[in-house]
């Protein structure tokens, strides 16, 4: 079932003019500002969004229904994107780590006259694996349960040109059967590509071309924050490169790509960070909304970039990483 989106209450609309507005202020800037550039002192005045509002910079399916929350485990039904009319069908399946990428996937789909259908779900990634809520001790079945019924979803549509997954690297997984998180990153890595390669065994005969977004570089603070009490000063709020990406997991994504035809993944992080991840771009424009989710300004930037290594999967071809 695809569901249009439903009338909103005003603490919503609120929050999305702000949005809207961020949006507006970032169409003179249609390129992505090179991270080498990237400022270490800011007027906290003149960022957009503002620090205050950065956390709403996010996109319109956390307030149309068109992502799951982390409670529900039964809702499962596709929204519909892109091109309606689109002879071509993309399926988006992931968490808030893919659905960050909402602005530049749909308009990428808008651009190339792709259906796009869309199925994500707060905290719960494609990978099939066992994961925790958050910091909490318990283990998110609802997840689980969810991710099930998504792939048996997905399986049962009549056609999917291009399938893009993705989650979120930092979520404690827990080893199979039990409530025992892992702590080792080797470990962790080698769950992660078993998860990969479990969901893209499912999923493979039924999508032409399958491409992994690899997750997005992690702040040690919220950058927003950080730069709003510290004075605009963006070097202390800013994450060395090697440690905002944890390069085993990658390599995780990566050897599963490289098992298969037709699977491929895309990797975003030199538009991101150059030696240095830092919170702002030197249009004064600020990247995440939290510690690890981009702002929908942001991604609007990006929209090229993620539309040639759409078109590439598409064609067959690895997008790999992409660079200015």
């Amino acid at each position: 079932m695809v569901r249009a989106g439903t009338r909103l209450p005003v603490v919503v609309v609120l929050a999305l003019a702000l949005t809207l507005g961020a949006l507006a202020t970032a169409q003179a800037h249609s390129t992505v500002p090179d991270p080498a550039n990237d400022p270490l002192h800011v007027r906290v005045g003149a960022l957009y969004p503002s620090p205050g509002s950065a956390y709403y910079d996010r996109p319109p399916v956390y307030t149309n229904g068109c992502h799951v929350t982390a409670r529900e485990a039964t809702y499962v039904r596709f929204c519909g994107y892109g091109d309606p009319h689109g002879s071509k069908v993309m399926v988006v399946f992931g968490d808030s780590h893919l659905a960050q990428w909402w602005y530049a996937l749909d308009r990428s789909a808008k651009e190339k006259h792709w259906k796009l259908l869309w199925i994500t779900k707060s905290a719960c990634p494609a990978q099939s694996l066992t994961v925790r809520v958050w910091e909490q001790s318990f283990v998110y079945g609802a997840c689980n349960v969810w991710r099930k019924k998504a792939i048996t979803a997905i399986r049962g549509l009549p056609r999917v040109d291009l399938l893009v997954m993705g989650g979120y690297y930092g979520h404690q997984v827990v080893r199979p059967g039990t409530n025992t998180k892992i702590t080792s990153i080797t470990e962790k890595a080698a769950a992660w590509q078993a998860g990969t390669d479990l969901t893209v065994r499912k999923l493979k005969p039924k999508a032409r071309q399958i491409v992994i977004f690899r997750d997005t570089p992690l702040h040690r603070f919220d950058p927003g924050p950080c730069v709003s009490s510290t004075g605009g000063n963006a070097a202390t709020c800013s994450t060395r490169r090697s440690v905002a990406i944890p390069t085993q997991m990658r390599r995780a994504e990566a050897r599963v790509a490289a098992a298969y035809e037709r699977v491929h993944f895309a990797d975003f992080t030199p538009l991101i960070c150059s030696a240095w991840c830092r919170p702002v771009t030197s249009a004064n424009m600020l990247r995440y909304r939290d510690e690890s989710h981009l702002t929908v300004s942001f991604t609007k930037l990006l929209v090229p970039y993620v539309k040639r290594a759409l078109v590439m999967a598409m064609n067959h071809k690895d997008p790999g990483i992409m660079t200015r």
